[in-house]
């Protein structure tokens, strides 16, 4: 999870292969994008959906580990 993002408004952060400071097995991991705006503009993707909460599904996949 991360709220960093640079002056554009891009993520400045990345996964690094571990949960909680532990490394995970190799494997492939699912992600998504969950962004809430302040503005409530939604952002644009086709993909766009509402999860349980309220908030905006802007993006998923998957990433797959290798060590």
């Amino acid at each position: 999870e991360s709220t960093a993002l640079d002056e554009n408004g891009s993520p400045v952060e990345y996964w690094d292969g571990t949960f909680k400071g532990d490394k995970v097995p190799m494997g492939a991991y699912a992600w998504r994008i969950v962004a809430t705006f302040t503005d409530d503009e939604k952002w644009p993707s086709d993909q766009c959906s509402t999860d349980e909460d309220g908030n905006k599904i802007v993006g998923y996949g998957t990433v797959t580990l290798i060590r």
